[in-house]
């Protein structure tokens, strides 16, 4: 918070430097955040900061890809994981399921004496 609010003095950093998680009103009115606003707008702020061209400058997003569980439930493309987990999959997965065994072979032991 201090390097990154250099006008902030030493009180108010002491009193927002709590690790407490706060909303966006609270954090504008402490004046940890300049203002609210979506994604493109801060693209767009730090563009501005970095004296960029904004026609020549690109934003790229990379994409983390699938981990075993992720994989396991079927979340396999980006609007999949997005959406959340496959509930079907998940439900599929922990359904109870009978499991027969089953052999033509001689029986090794038997209960009748």
């Amino acid at each position: 918070v201090k390097s990154g609010r250099p006008k902030m003095t030493e009180a108010q950093i002491k009193e927002v430097a709590t690790g407490q998680v706060f909303s966006t009103k609270q954090a504008l009115d402490k004046g940890l955040i300049d203002k609210v606003g979506f994604l493109d707008d801060a693209i767009d702020r730090a563009i501005d900061l970095a004296t960029l061209d904004k026609a020549k400058t690109r934003v790229v997003k990379y994409d983390k890809s699938p981990g075993f569980v992720e994989s396991l439930l079927g979340a396999t493309s980006e609007a999949q994981r997005g959406a959340g987990v496959n509930l079907a999959a998940v439900l599929d997965l922990s359904a109870p399921r009978a499991y027969f065994l089953c052999t033509w072979l001689p029986a090794l032991l038997s209960n009748q004496h």
